[in-house]
C-alpha cells in the first residue's frame, strides 16, 4: 500500500458538524417547520452528478395585533466543485449569498418570499458537480466507475436518496446507511426515507460497473500485465502504460528477483475505494489496484509489492520500508529520497513493528505518524543498503526469498532452521549483518541492530545485548575456525535467537579448535584439515554431537602429546648407560605407526604405540645397568672357563706313573692323561735298556699256559 492523504472524509465530517443550520432568528421560533428533500443523481453520460434540494417551510406561528410572524431566510450547503447553481420558489424569486466557504462547501443564504401563518413556501435549489475523472472533487460519475458523497438539508424532517444507474454495483463507504429503495427504468434508489433532522446525516458511497472497463496489455520484463481503465481516463492508462514498460525492468535489478509468471491485473481505483491510501497490491490475485490520482513513485511503489509482501517478510514494515526505497526506479525528481525523519510526531517513541493505519477516525497526528512510519522504514533500509552496497542488497534479499539461514556453514545454500518465508524482522536483520555488512567489511558490528533498535522495532534490550555478546563470540570462534566451518549446532541456535545455548555451543566447539592447534604444535606435521574430526566438527548439529568430538578431539589431543614426548625422547642425548640400554633399538617404525594412526584418527592405538616409545627410552639407563652387568658376567665366565682350561690342560700333560709287579713278572702299567680328559690304561713291555739294574729279569709268558 502507498499512503497519501485523502480529502474527502474532511468535508463529511465539517457538514455533519457545521454548517447545515437556518439563521439563529429561524432556529428560535416554534412556529416554523422546515422539510428538506436531498436528492443525487449520478449521470455518466454527462460525467457529472445532479443534485436537487427541495426545502417546504410552513409557518405555523399566527400573527398578533402587533406582531405578524413570517419566514424568508434559510441556509444551505452546497459542495465548492458545485457548478451553475440555481435557486427558485414556487411565489417568486430567490437570493444568494455565500456567508462562508472553505475547500469543501459553500454556505448559501437563501433569501425567498416571505412566509406568513398558514402559508408553505418551496424552494429548489439545482446544481451539478463535475465528476469526470481528475475533477477537483472526488465526485466521479464514469461509464465503468461513479463514487459521490451525500449529505442530508432541512431543519426539522427530510430524506436523502441517490439514483444511479442499475448497470452499477452500489458500496456503501462510509457513513449512515442508505437503504435501497426502488430498482426500476433502469436506475437504483437508495433513500433514508423521511427522517427527523435530515441535515445531521451524511454517506458516502461508490458504485463500479466491471463489464465497462477498457483493458490493454503491457509486457515488461517477460510479465504480461492487464491493465484495466475507465474508458473516459486515457491520462491514467497512459501513465500506466508507460511507468510498467519503464519500471519493471528496473525493479528486477533493484531486487535480483525475477517476476513471478502469469497475468498481473493492474486496475484503476477511485479514491473511495482505497481510502487513505494511493494503491494497493494483492498477493493471492496478483492484482494491484492505483488510484486515478497516481504518479510514478505511486507506480513502482505498487508494483515493488509483486515481491514485498506478506509472502516475503511477515512484517509490514518491511514491505512498505522496500517499497517506498523502490521508488527511486522512477527516477530523479519523481521520487522523494530515504533521509531521517526527524523527531516521531506520535506519543512515546516510535515503534514501527505495530504499523499504524489510517481510518475515518484518524486525527491529524495519526496521520503524521503514518507518513513518519513510512519514512523511518525506508530510512532504515537506505542506510542498511548504503552500507552492504547494491551487489549485496540482492544476495540478502535472494536468501530470504529461498529461506537460506544467515549464518553459512559449509554449504552456501543452507536453509534456515526456522520456517520461512515469509521471513521476519529478526531473520533479515541476521541476513543484513552476516551476508551484508560483515562481507563488506562494516567496523560497527551493531549498526543494523542499534538502527533498528532506535524505531522500536527489536524490543527487549536485555536479548540485544545477548545477541551483540554472542556475535562477537561468533566471529572469534569462526577466526579461530581458520576454514573450517562453523556446525549448524553453532549456527542454529544464533539463527534461532537462543544465545545461551549458542554460547554453550561455541564454548565447546572452541575447546575443540584449541586442542586442534595443540595437537598441531605438538605433531606439526599433522594436521586434522580433511579428517573425520574436522567433517563431524562441520556436520556437528547438536550439543550432544559437539560433546562427542570433544572427547574424541581430547584423545586425539592426549595422544599427539605422547607422541610427541615420545619424539623428542627419541632424539634426546641419553647418556652412557642409556645408550647401551637402547643399543640396535629403532624407534622410527612404531614412531611413523603412531602418527599415522593419529592421522587416522585412532587414537587408542597411537597412544599405546608413543607409550612404548616412551617406555623404552625412559627404562633404557636401567636397560644399560643391566647389560654391563650382564656383559660382565659374560666375561667372568668366559675367564673362569679359559682358567679351567688351562688347569685341565696342564694336568693332561703330566704323566703319572705306577709300577705294580706282573704276575708274570715281565711289564708294567703306565697311566697318561687323554686329551679328552678321560684316563687310559694301557700295558706294554718296557724296552730291555729301561729295565732297572735291581730288578731281575722276568720269565716270557707261557704262550701256552693261557695267562
Amino acid at each position: 500500500m502507498r499512503k497519501r492523504l485523502i480529502l474527502w472524509i474532511v468535508p463529511m465530517l465539517i457538514a455533519a458538524s457545521a454548517g447545515l443550520a437556518t439563521p439563529a432568528p429561524a432556529m428560535a421560533a416554534d412556529g416554523m417547520t422546515e422539510n428538506g428533500i436531498t436528492t443525487y443523481e449520478v449521470l455518466p453520460s454527462k460525467q457529472s452528478v445532479r443534485v436537487t434540494i427541495q426545502l417546504s417551510i410552513h409557518n405555523n406561528m399566527p400573527s398578533t395585533s402587533t406582531t405578524d410572524y413570517f419566514w424568508n431566510l434559510t441556509q444551505v450547503a452546497v459542495e465548492a466543485q458545485a457548478k451553475s447553481v440555481k435557486v427558485a420558489s414556487d411565489a417568486g424569486a430567490v437570493t444568494q449569498r455565500t456567508t462562508q466557504s472553505d475547500k469543501y462547501y459553500r454556505y448559501l443564504e437563501l433569501t425567498y418570499p416571505n412566509v406568513y401563518y398558514g402559508q408553505t413556501r418551496t424552494v429548489t435549489v439545482n446544481y451539478s458537480i463535475p465528476a469526470a475523472p481528475h475533477s477537483a472533487s472526488s465526485f466521479r460519475a464514469g461509464k465503468a466507475y461513479a463514487s459521490l458523497c451525500a449529505v442530508g438539508n432541512g431543519q426539522d424532517t427530510g430524506s436523502i436518496s441517490v439514483i444511479v444507474p442499475d448497470v452499477y454495483t452500489v458500496n456503501m463507504v462510509i457513513g449512515q446507511t442508505l437503504p435501497a429503495t426502488d430498482d426500476s427504468n433502469g436506475k437504483q434508489t437508495f433513500s433514508t426515507g423521511s427522517m427527523a433532522q435530515p441535515n445531521k446525516f451524511w454517506t458516502c458511497l461508490d458504485a463500479e460497473n466491471a463489464a465497462a472497463f477498457s483493458a490493454s496489455t503491457v509486457t515488461a520484463g517477460g510479465q504480461s500485465f492487464d491493465i484495466q481503465s475507465w474508458p473516459e481516463d486515457l491520462t491514467w492508462t497512459s501513465q500506466i502504460q508507460s511507468d510498467v514498460s519503464g519500471d519493471v525492468a528496473k525493479l528486477m535489478d533493484l531486487t535480483g528477483f525475477s517476476v513471478p509468471g502469469g497475468i498481473i491485473v493492474i486496475r484503476e481505483a477511485g479514491d473511495n475505494q482505497l481510502g487513505d491510501y494511493a494503491g494497493f497490491y494483492n498477493a493471492t490475485t496478483k492484482s494491484a489496484t492505483i488510484a486515478e490520482d497516481t504518479s510514478p513513485d505511486v507506480v513502482a511503489h505498487e508494483l515493488s509489492h509483486i515481491w514485498f509482501n506478506q509472502n516475503l517478510f511477515d512484517a509490514r514494515w518491511l514491505d512498505e520500508g522496500f517499497a517506498v526505497l523502490s521508488e527511486q526506479v522512477a527516477g530523479p525528481g519523481k521520487y522523494t529520497k530515504c533521509t531521517d525523519p526527524g523527531a516521531y510526531p506520535g506519543n512515546g517513541s516510535p515503534n514501527l513493528s505495530n504499523w499504524v493505519f489510517l481510518d475515518i477516525a484518524s486525527t491529524k497526528q495519526d496521520q503524521a505518524v503514518v507518513d513518519y512510519q513510512y519514512r523511518a522504514a525506508c530510512y532504515i533500509l537506505a542506510r542498511l543498503s548504503s552500507a552492504i552496497g547494491p551487489v549485496r542488497v540482492k544476495q540478502v534479499l535472494a536468501a530470504a526469498n529461498d529461506g537460506e539461514i544467515a549464518y553459512l556453514g559449509k554449504s552456501k545454500t543452507e536453509k534456515s532452521p526456522l520456517s520461512g518465508p515469509p521471513i521476519s524482522t529478526r531473520t533479515l536483520l541476521d541476513l543484513f549483518d552476516e551476508r551484508g555488512m560483515v562481507p563488506a567489511g562494516v567496523g560497527d558490528i551493531n549498526l543494523a541492530q542499534n538502527l533498528l533498535e532506535r524505531y522500536g522495532i527489536l524490543g527487549d534490550t536485555t536479548q540485544l545485548d545477548a545477541r551483540s555478546a554472542a556475535r562477537t563470540t561468533y566471529h572469534e570462534l569462526q577466526t579461530a575456525a581458520k576454514g573450517w566451518a562453523l556446525p549448524l549446532a553453532v549456527r542454529s541456535p544464533m539463527a534461532k535467537w537462543e544465545f545461551d545455548t549458542a554460547e554453550a555451543a561455541m564454548a565447546s566447539a572452541g575447546e575443540i579448535l584449541d586442542l586442534r592447534e595443540q595437537i598441531h604444535q605438538d605433531v606439526p606435521g599433522l594436521k586434522l584439515d580433511g579428517t573425520k574430526i574436522q567433517s563431524k566438527f562441520e556436520d556437528a548439529s547438536s550439543q550432544a554431537d559437539l560433546d562427542a568430538l570433544l572427547a574424541l578431539t581430547q584423545e586425539e589431543a592426549d595422544a599427539a602429546s605422547k607422541l610427541a614426548e615420545a619424539n623428542s625422547m627419541s632424539k634426546q642425548h641419553r647418556g652412557f648407560l642409556g645408550s647401551i640400554g637402547l643399543v640396535g633399538t629403532d624407534f622410527k617404525p612404531l614412531i611413523d605407526k603412531a602418527a599415522t594412526e593419529l592421522k587416522a584418527i585412532d587414537p587408542v592405538p597411537a597412544a599405546a604405540d608413543a607409550t612404548r616409545v616412551a617406555n623404552q627410552i625412559r627404562a633404557s639407563s636401567n636397560q644399560g645397568v643391566l647389560r654391563i652387568f650382564l656383559l660382565l658376567g659374560i666375561l667372568l665366565l668366559l675367564l673362569l672357563a679359559a682358567v679351567i682350561a688351562v688347569l685341565v690342560i696342564r694336568s693332561r700333560r703330566r704323566p703319572v706313573v705306577g709300577v705294580a709287579p706282573d704276575e708274570g713278572g715281565g711289564g708294567q702299567i703306565v697311566v697318561m692323561p687323554q686329551a679328552a680328559g678321560d684316563l687310559w690304561t694301557s700295558w706294554s713291555a718296557p724296552p730291555p735298556a729301561e729295565i732297572p739294574a735291581h730288578v731281575p729279569p722276568r720269565e716270557p709268558p707261557d704262550s701256552t699256559s693261557g695267562t
